[in-house]
């Protein structure tokens, strides 16, 4: 189902209306659309979570580690989201019919300062010191229910549509991916009804796997408890006290995603100093990990924020799409995301010239994003790290290192503002990064091309709270 609401703006109005309201300051969102989507109000829970996913796992003949050179591994990878989660409910008509979405994350930064994080522990049988031991960074999980006929949410750990390769299980040691288990976690229903009755939700789960030249368990003792839960009404009562309301002028250029093509192509090598590969397993370790990108759907939007004072041909300017000066005091941004990508994540690794490991995956996610960045006449576009839905686009199920490992973004590329003047717009992605994390040296290669063509241009005004005791301009994106 195509969603009703625009998952980001819907994401922000909600936690602006939900943050504003457990602050005290009252207020609400407010959902303005041509879609036909009316009569909303939003749910912000706080959740404890309690327990970890622990995944035991072996080298397996029957489901082919002889292919994948993994029928010598065996370990454990394991999940402590312990800390907080929030739940972001939005209820809403389309239609006359009444529809309910949401978006969990597991694993938010917590007050005391702890996160949520992944560690593993993998050896490789007969081969003396050969273990590797990695801690995962911040690893939140985000799974959205999707929009729902009706009051209630299917609520899962692991987003099972959009579950993403790196997901809650990256390290750099081998082992099962985030897709291959997300469907042995349970999936909980909750109306919001229940909901405000602050419940638990129990995901404890004992299951079997096998899958891609591994098998084994997984145990979870997952529980989230809802501790706080604020209801905010679609409603518009003015600007919070201490607050003033100014208008402001947007520009929206929609462009549809005509063809994504190419590659990523990473060296990858065990660095040479034993204190430094060792404890990742690394040493003698050398071969190279290849992204293919193979989409033709998607979308890019552009947008332009400044007072309501401004002209449309002034933010068109801004953006590039009209002749003439750039003109000063304009926030730009811009995004391009593509799902539905045919491509696939391979490594093929040796260790002191024999196989060591060889897998393909799918684009984690289904698809990847890219964030443009304006400055002055120019823009760059880069792949975007650790955004929502998006996956570690350098894993699979071999040991190596993700793209948080480079110095910079895997693959970017630097372009003329004027570029966006034309309906059809190519972009080449060609400027490469090194790898500069824990145990592994390289650098990615890229050649990937992005094909745009227009379809659209938006201008609009907005009334936006900015506070009494700020005395700037305070423009900021909203989308």
């Amino acid at each position: 189902m195509k969603r009703l609401v625009t998952t980001v703006l819907g994401l922000v109005a909600l936690a602006s209306a939900a943050t504003t309201a457990t602050a005290g300051g009252g207020g609400g969102f407010l959902v303005a659309n041509t879609s036909g989507v009316s009569s909303g109000h939003s749910v912000f829970a706080a959740i404890e979570v309690r327990g970890a996913v622990t995944v035991d796992f072996h080298g397996d003949p029957a489901s082919g580690c002889a292919q994948a050179h993994l029928c010598d591994v065996a370990g454990t990878v394991r999940w402590d989201p312990s800390g907080t989660a929030t739940l972001i409910t939005l209820a809403y008509r389309y239609r006359g019919k009444r529809f309910e979405d949401g978006f969990l994350t597991v694993g938010d930064f917590d007050p005391s300062g702890s996160s949520a994080h992944t560690t593993s522990r993998v050896r490789r049988d007969g081969a003396p010191g050969s273990l590797c031991a990695d801690r995962g960074g911040i690893s939140p999980e985000e799974s959205a229910s999707g929009p729902r006929r009706g009051s209630g949410l299917v609520l899962r750990l692991i987003d099972v549509a959009g579950s993403s390769p790196d997901g809650v299980l990256h390290t750099r040691c081998a082992g099962p991916l985030a897709a291959d288990l997300a469907t042995l976690l349970p999936a909980r229903t909750i109306s919001e009804r229940a909901l405000l009755r602050h419940p638990t939700l129990d995901f404890s789960a004992d299951r079997t796997f096998s899958s891609h030249g591994l098998s084994g368990t997984l145990h979870s003792t997952v529980v989230l408890k809802v501790v706080h839960t604020e209801r905010v009404p679609n409603t518009d009562s003015g600007p919070p006290r201490g607050t003033r309301r100014v208008r402001r002028r947007q520009l929206e250029v929609d462009y549809r995603i005509v063809r994504v093509s190419g590659a990523v192509d990473t060296a990858v090598k065990g660095l040479p100093d034993p204190d430094e590969c060792g404890p990742l397993d690394a040493c003698g370790l050398v071969g190279s990990v290849t992204l293919a990108h193979r989409a033709s759907s998607g979308t890019a939007t552009l947008y332009a924020f400044a007072s309501a004072r401004r002209s449309r041909v002034e933010l068109r300017r801004a953006l590039g799409i009209a002749p003439g000066p750039r003109p000063r005091g304009v926030v730009r941004d811009g995004a391009i995301a593509w799902d539905h990508d045919r491509g696939s994540v391979s490594s093929d690794l040796t260790r002191d010239g024999t196989p060591a490991c060889a897998d393909t995956a799918p684009v984690p996610g289904g698809g990847a994003s890219l964030e443009l960045d304006f400055s002055g006449r120019r823009v760059t576009a880069q792949y975007i790290r650790d955004a929502f839905g998006s996956g570690d686009l350098l894993r699979t199920r071999c040991p190596g290192p993700g793209s948080s490992d480079a110095a910079r973004s895997i693959a970017s590329g630097s372009f003329p503002l004027s570029v966006f003047r034309h309906r059809r717009v190519t972009l080449h992605l060609r400027r490469g990064a090194r790898l500069t994390g824990v145990g592994y040296g390289g650098r990615t290669r890229p050649d990937v091309t992005v094909v745009l063509r227009r379809t659209g241009i938006h201008d609009s005004t907005f009334q936006e709270d900015v506070s009494t005791d700020f005395a700037g301009d305070n423009i900021r994106p909203i989308h």
